[in-house]
């Protein structure tokens, strides 16, 4: 396109370097993130049993609408990253406003919605009277900080695109870093701050997402110029929309399938009581840990499949695939190692219960030696959105979780009990990467044969 400024900067050199040298910073941004959870666990954790468990109970809607705003940052990627490869600079700057205003509806709408039925969707969770106050005093102040979520999440994902993922690490680091500071103050109320308790948790991770909000939307309006409103008639607006809801809607679907399977899965578990949930719920932070790496990996793998498949370099795109599922095998194996020394320790962190602390070290002994599949998993889920298969990605990971892991659960926890549900997650990890791994190769070659004979 004339006057295009933006050229595609993943469609030469060593596809491994590239991959690595990418999800590094985004590491950190994504530990940043998950610095989030951590800390709201950790601070929520010294005030009692009870409120942990209620924190457990809030994770699933938490991470519905957090995967909501994932699949329009995945949608948004891959429109930004294959415009790029294409060397459309116009495309991008009506797809990243197209998509901003998106985001202002769909969030109006969740909020409307969701406001009322909080309590009976945490009661069909199996919330019960002890728990549910501090939930809801949670959600309530949450939920409102719903736009501080999605919009930073479209914005970092459009940078990513680009191949900068220093930038999004950055404001996710600055991000947590507020909600690591604050949430003390607010929850404890030292000196003049006010004694919140679980609310205080609440308030702070509104204003670290708050602050990751206005950085982002600086950077990509006055740095990249991504926002602009020339050519955007309406036609054209509802066409980018039907695109990214295209790729974004089963990417939506892949991110939420992970929070809905949670709440069936902390359903089972919460017949065991309070603890055994709090012990899965401090588990299910640590793993998000512990997959941050693999996340990273998965981040980038959307624009470089992106870039790579939109100029047709199919061979680079398996090299990058590949690459980036070595890492991840040999991430996981770092964490068996990790695990297996000091599972009790790594629990203890959290909470002082030994009931929790059983159930957290149970459930990393039993899991963590299948996290590298798991990563893999992520990985190509992610390869299929750069290819512009979404419903392929969205596959990959519902034959993971209802094909393999609730069915194994279910069945399971009647021979082993809570043993059996964590026995699940493995089984169904390991079978899931492999088949993933080997549908997304076979997927490459596939659309690589086409291209070759409509020449």
């Amino acid at each position: 396109m004339p006057g295009s400024t933006r050229r595609a900067t993943l469609t030469s050199g060593d596809p491994g370097s590239q991959v690595f040298g990418m999800a590094v910073p985004m590491l950190a941004g994504i530990l940043g993130m998950v610095a989030f959870n951590l800390a709201d666990t950790y601070f929520v954790g010294r005030l009692g049993t009870i409120p942990l468990a209620a924190m457990s109970f809030t994770f699933p809607l938490v991470f519905v609408v957090n995967s909501i705003a994932l699949g329009l940052g995945v949608g948004t990627s891959t429109l930004v990253s294959r415009a790029i490869g294409s060397g459309d600079d116009g495309e991008v700057r009506r797809i990243v406003t197209s998509a901003l205003m998106f985001a202002f509806f769909l969030v109006v709408i969740l909020v409307s919605l969701l406001r009322p039925l909080l309590e009976p969707i945490f009661i069909s969770l199996g919330a019960d009277q002890q728990t549910l106050p501090y939930i809801l005093d949670y959600m309530n102040i949450w939920l409102f900080g719903m736009p501080f979520v999605v919009f930073p999440m479209l914005g970092n994902n459009a940078l990513r695109a680009t191949g900068d993922t220093r930038t999004p690490a950055l404001i996710m680091i600055i991000g947590a870093t507020m909600n690591v500071i604050i949430d003390p103050l607010l929850i404890f109320g030292p000196g003049p701050f006010p004694v919140m308790g679980i609310k205080g948790a609440a308030l702070a991770t509104v204003i670290g997402r708050a602050t990751t909000l206005s950085i982002s939307m600086t950077i990509i309006s006055r740095r990249e110029r991504m926002i602009g409103f020339h050519g955007l008639r309406p036609a054209v607006i509802l066409g980018i929309w039907k695109r990214l809801i295209f790729v974004g809607l089963p990417a939506m679907a892949t991110n939420m399938i992970m929070p809905v399977s949670v709440g069936i899965i902390t359903r089972l578990i919460s017949v065991y009581g309070p603890a055994a949930v709090a012990g899965f719920g401090v588990a299910s932070r640590i793993e998000t840990f512990v997959l941050a790496f693999m996340r990273a990996l998965a981040s980038v793998i959307v624009p470089f499949v992106g870039q790579n498949s939109a100029a047709r370099e199919y061979g680079r795109s398996v090299q990058g695939l590949r690459a980036a599922s070595l890492y991840s095998m040999l991430w996981g194996l770092l964490w068996v190692a990790a695990v297996i020394l000091g599972r009790y320790q790594i629990a203890g962190i959290f909470s002082d219960n030994p009931e929790v602390v059983e159930v957290t070290s149970l459930y990393l002994l039993i899991v963590t030696a299948s996290y590298g599949f798991h990563g893999v998993l992520l990985i190509v889920s992610s390869g299929f959105n750069g290819l512009n298969r979404p419903l392929r990605s969205a596959m990959v990971s519902l034959t993971r979780m209802f094909l393999l892991y609730i069915p194994l659960a279910l069945f399971l926890r009647y021979l082993f009990g809570v043993a059996g549900i964590f026995g699940a997650a493995f089984l169904a990890n390991v079978a899931g990467g492999i088949f993933s791994y080997l549908w997304i190769m076979h997927s490459i070659h596939e659309e690589e044969e086409r291209y070759i004979q409509s020449q």
